[in-house]
């Protein structure tokens, strides 16, 4: 017998809490069966973000925090009416272990877990995300925590979705429930947008489909499963229509390119080794056409002044031999399509290497002439949209060819094996005029290096003993430390790449010192790429090699729509250029990887060094590490982090799945108002029972009527009319139930905002499971 069937008789729920209370039991296991497809369905389009992801740990992950919402739902039913304190203390213990569970699914080493090795597991989830920094996804490299720090959101999301759509003894579940599906819907979009293959008609098929199992399967009645599934294939076929109206080539809103400043950016490519003053922001420098992501080599510093490396106006060197004739197959050159973006300089991108030829592409074609060092320089600063195309010269050499160059070089590159000495006055703490310093020439006796090609300073006692008097002692002991026993030049390059890349960490924050590179050795141990490229540069020379500091941009992100490398501000970089006989400037980067663009640095520097440095199997590192190149830049979809992605696709789904809420409330509300009211009347039913008004014995709709009285009891008297056919009598509208919700409401703010919840404006509450009234 429903409630309130006479207009006199008292308030009873206890026949209706039974069924419905069988009929939520009864709904379990389809509740649980559309969590688990929902929660594989996410997790595997979520695990894309990785190359090769481990299905199984994924279905593993899925398959525990189902069990653990379960083991929630069915506590609830057994303890909450009774214990309810200790149902809350259960479901929390049983939450944390649903989540140790799925993190040891997911593949967490288990000793980790304890507490006493809580700062080992942050050390090793920290150096886990370093190693995706500015990564392309999906993530190709070969990290252990890189890959795990990834796949370590399965466990925290779906924990997160069990616990808030089966938390025992809870009230607003449809609430819950709608909030529950926010963390699966977030990781699932975080692998969509990062999706390589084209598949977002058929996914948005299957998501809708479970979306509607999730809402309506565990309470749909069985005569109306005929409707509804007409209802949702022509959802279905509706947006499958639409979707090529709303598709596009590009985004709607671009807001990776958005810059709100649009300002153009120079860069001062001496360096200092204070805190790094290059800009940091993601506004876009250029863009490069080329095959394979290079280096862009811009300039070079070929002076060091006793405290940095400075480009003089006169940079020694000959192009003649930059580009030695005959000895070259023709993959070492690289020809790139450059078009100028936000950066405003006058020096010319190279396409990696030593530029050889320059043509413009439309457009102002300003004069440009090649220094001495190779740079290309124009005679005015290039204006945003400038498009030129340049043919680079890299060399790529086998590691047998480089060990076999000859330690005897062309005097013309003499002075890439000097450096000055600092004079007393010296001193890093001052900012210098670096303009002054670019046009002074070196006096005969300031500057030390090896006394002729191939020999070393130490070979020369009056110049060892000037270097070993200076401050620079302990890098020249060093520097000859590092080369002793090296059979080549190349040797002695590799051993201090790999010494500063094992022994100093990465720091945009370094302090100043007197001499800097200095105390980044001996000292402060850290440093950026201007600390890690001139000591190295500063060490070959100690060790009589040529070298100097090249500056310029790492290849930057692929962007798949325009299939162009997009370069940004804080892609600029500064590497080291070793000149070997026969072969030319070749480029070695102390800098440790994870530092410049994480994985992504780590493979570049690959592509860049494994093949000349892989002996006989050069060839297939080359071509191994090319394909793995295309592969990314055919499959990268942006460098948005992938939190960012997370954060960003959190506010759409909880925004839509809201309005939906909404909507349906909206039209139970329309529904409670028509026919004889029987929602409304158990809508009301429930506000009494929220806002603790109770039930007296004997309460009824007259009775509470007359209790209210005034423009508050309208909305009561409508309900009575429809509930008892009195069709003299006006329908409830949503102003008397507004005035009803104002008349219940105890005053302060707490109470408005529970009526608020109770009678929610606009939108009808679901009728309430269980009630007291």
């Amino acid at each position: 017998m429903s409630a309130w069937a006479h207009e006199d008789a008292p308030v009873s729920f206890e026949g209706e809490i039974w069924d419905r209370e069988i009929g939520r039991t009864a709904s379990l296991p389809l509740r649980l069966a559309a969590f688990l497809g929902f929660t594989v369905f996410a997790s595997l389009q979520y695990s894309t973000l990785i190359l090769h992801p481990p299905a199984t740990r994924v279905l593993a992950v899925a398959a525990i925090v189902t069990v653990g919402a379960g083991t929630l739902a069915l506590g609830g039913r057994l303890l909450a009416p009774r214990h309810p304190r200790l149902t809350a203390l259960l479901a929390v213990c049983m939450t944390l272990v649903t989540f140790v569970l799925a993190s040891l699914a997911v593949g967490l080493p288990a000793h980790l877990l304890a507490p006493a090795n809580w700062g080992a597991l942050a050390g090793d989830v920290r150096r886990g995300f370093d190693g995706l920094t500015g990564w392309l996804w999906p993530y190709r490299g070969g990290r252990p925590w890189a890959r795990l720090v990834v796949l370590a959101v399965l466990p925290l999301a779906g924990t997160a979705a069990a616990a808030l759509c089966f938390w025992p003894g809870g009230r607003r579940e449809g609430l819950r429930a709608v909030l529950g599906l926010s963390p699966l819907l977030t990781i699932f979009l975080a692998g969509v947008v990062n999706e390589v293959a084209p598949l977002w008609r058929f996914q948005g098929v299957v998501l809708l489909a479970l979306i509607f199992a999730w809402f309506s399967l565990p309470t749909l009645r069985p005569q109306d499963a005929n409707r509804a599934v007409r209802w949702l294939l022509g959802c279905t076929a509706l947006a499958l229509t639409a979707a090529p109206l709303l598709s596009s080539a590009r985004p709607w809103i671009d807001y990776t390119g958005w810059d709100p400043v649009p300002a153009a950016t120079s860069f001062q490519w001496d360096q200092l080794y204070g805190p790094n003053t290059w800009s940091r922001s993601t506004a876009t420098m250029l863009e490069v056409a080329e095959l394979r992501p290079r280096r862009l080599r811009i300039a070079t510093l070929d002076r060091f002044d006793g405290l940095r490396f400075l480009r003089s106006d006169a940079p020694p060197g000959s192009v003649r031999l930059d580009e030695p004739p005959g000895r070259h197959p023709g993959g070492w050159y690289e020809r790139a399509a450059i078009t100028v973006a936000g950066l405003r300089s006058s020096l010319l991108v190279g396409a990696g290497g030593m530029p050889t030829g320059l043509r413009w592409l439309g457009g102002a074609a300003p004069m440009a002439h090649r220094q001495a060092d190779g740079t290309l320089l124009a005679q005015t600063p290039l204006e945003g949209g400038s498009r030129y195309q340049v043919l680079s010269y890299e060399p790529q050499p086998s590691r047998s060819g480089l060990r076999h160059a000859s330690r005897r070089f062309p005097r013309a590159y003499l002075p890439y094996t000097r450096f000055q000495l600092p004079a007393r006055e010296a001193n890093g703490l001052r900012a210098p005029n670096l303009r002054e310093q670019a046009r002074a020439g070196v006096a005969p006796d300031a500057a030390v290096g090896a006394p002729a090609p191939g020999r070393t300073p130490a070979s020369a006692p009056e110049v060892a003993r000037r270097v070993e008097a200076s401050p620079y002692a302990p890098m020249f002991a060093l520097a000859q430390r590092l080369a002793a026993g090296a059979g080549s030049s190349y040797e002695v390059a590799l051993r201090i790449e790999s010494y500063l890349r094992e022994n100093y960490t990465y720091s945009l924050d370094p302090p100043r010192s007197r001499y800097p590179l200095e105390a980044f050795l001996f000292k402060d141990r850290r440093g950026y790429c201007q600390q890690f490229s001139g000591a190295m540069t500063l060490m070959l020379r100690m060790d009589g090699i040529p070298a100097r500091v090249a500056v310029g941009f790492l290849p930057g992100t692929y962007d798949p729509l325009t299939q162009r490398w997009r370069v940004r501000a804080l892609d600029a970089h500064a590497w080291v250029e070793v000149y070997f006989a026969g072969i030319g400037w070749v480029s070695f980067d102390p800098t440790p990887p994870a530092s410049v663009g994480g994985a992504r640095a780590t493979l570049l520097s690959r592509a860049v060094t494994l093949g000349l440095r892989g002996g006989r199997s050069g060839g297939r590192a080359r071509s191994s590490a090319t394909a793995a190149l295309a592969s990314a830049r055919t499959g990268a979809k942006g460098d948005v982090s992938w939190w960012l992605v997370a954060l960003l696709g959190l506010a759409g789904p909880a925004g839509a799945l809201a309005a939906g809420w909404w909507l349906a409330g909206r039209r139970r509300l329309r529904r409670g108002l028509e026919g004889d009211g029987t929602s409304a009347v158990e809508e009301l039913q429930g506000a009494l029972a929220r806002l603790g008004h109770g039930a007296a014995p004997g309460l009824t709709l007259a009775r509470l009527e007359r209790q209210l009285a005034g423009d508050a009891a309208r909305y009561l008297e409508g309900l009575r009319a429809l509930r008892y056919g009195d069709a003299a009598h006006p329908a409830p509208t949503l102003a008397d139930r507004r005035r009803l919700r104002g008349a219940l409401a105890d005053r302060g703010m707490r109470g408005r905002l529970r009526a608020l919840l109770a009678l929610p404006p606009g939108a009808a509450r679901r009728p309430p499971r269980a009630s007291g009234t």
